[in-house]
């Protein structure tokens, strides 16, 4: 009996352990990062791909001032990622519910990079968010014209057809 009751203990309790320890794990490398860069004696130098990966940690804790505060700094200097930086600022503008400003950022970055999926897709996001079906429809389009295979993008377009069905309908 106490060996069923160990081997049922052993087997609940790895999965959580193994959870704890990915969990420890990134959050220990978050730290390393951020200290790594904080500690820098030449702070000024911080080069753009450090500085979107600082600015991702902070997303992932959800610091969006502290998040767009980084990435609006950095705007300005010569980088070749810039269309991800204003997709991140967008995200975090999306986030605290401004969505003119997020809608901005968004067509900044599809502004430089005019195929940069992600930026569409969070595009078609607000716009949805905003109820504005029309604009939505017209992302996901766009990026099917870009990626046919996009699974995420014909699912949206078969939901936004049913719901403009749906909508039709009651009229």
């Amino acid at each position: 009996m106490p060996t069923i009751y160990l081997i049922s203990l052993v087997t609940f309790l790895f999965p959580i352990c193994l959870l704890i320890t990915i969990e420890l794990y990134k959050l220990c490398r978050q730290f390393f990062i951020i200290n790594n860069i904080l500690k820098r004696q030449d702070k000024e130098n911080i080069n753009s791909y450090e500085s979107l990966q600082l600015a991702q940690i902070y997303l992932k804790q959800k610091k969006w001032i502290s998040s767009i505060i980084i990435l609006e700094s950095n705007i300005n200097q010569e980088n070749k990622i810039i269309e991800q930086f204003y997709n991140c600022i967008g995200f975090c503008y999306c986030q605290i519910k401004h969505y003119n400003l997020s809608q901005y950022y968004y067509l900044q970055a599809i502004k430089k990079q005019p195929i940069y999926l992600s930026a569409l897709h969070n595009l078609a996001k607000l716009y949805e968010i905003l109820n504005d079906y029309k604009n939505t429809t017209d992302i996901y389009i766009k990026i099917l014209k870009i990626d046919n295979k996009n699974k995420k993008a014909k699912q949206k377009l078969i939901m936004l057809n049913t719901k403009k069905y749906n909508r039709d309908s009651r009229i």
